[in-house]
């Protein structure tokens, strides 16, 4: 049982709220693992919580800023590329793009290097263009 479902070794009597407390304080702190649960709570994928789009990319954006894991920022370029819970922003999309190749996304990579020899990215081998080719869409 984790913090967020009401458990943990120091919480006898916790509740959902106080577990999503700790996470919170655990992420303002920087703790990754803290802020990827958030991410999840506020997605609406976890049972009993109402989604709040915004939290979600909040907390996603700040796992991305903190480059802990590397789909984290591919998910959100995908975001800004769909305009999935932000604004489409293909400006955006491309930074988190960037971002995920530089620290070692894979999917990224060759998302990337098939876009280049496909022709649908001709400008920049970095300048996605997201809505002429699907597989460019992250």
């Amino acid at each position: 049982m984790t913090y967020s479902e009401g458990g943990g070794a120091s919480l006898e009597h916790s509740t959902r709220e106080d577990g999503i407390g700790l996470l919170l304080k655990a992420a303002e702190l920087g703790e990754a693992n803290a802020a990827s649960a958030l991410s999840v709570v506020y997605s609406g994928s976890y049972p009993g919580i109402e989604a709040n789009p915004q939290k979600h990319i909040y907390w996603l954006k700040k796992q991305a800023e903190w480059g802990k894991r590397e789909s984290d920022a591919r998910n959100l370029a995908y975001r800004y590329a769909q305009g999935d819970g932000v604004p489409e922003d293909r400006k955006m999309a491309r930074k988190w793009t960037k971002r995920a190749a530089r620290i070692g996304d894979k999917q990224t990579h060759t998302m990337l290097h098939e876009c280049s020899n496909s022709g649908c990215n001709k400008k920049d081998a970095t300048g996605t263009d997201f809505k002429k080719c699907a597989q460019c869409r992250l």
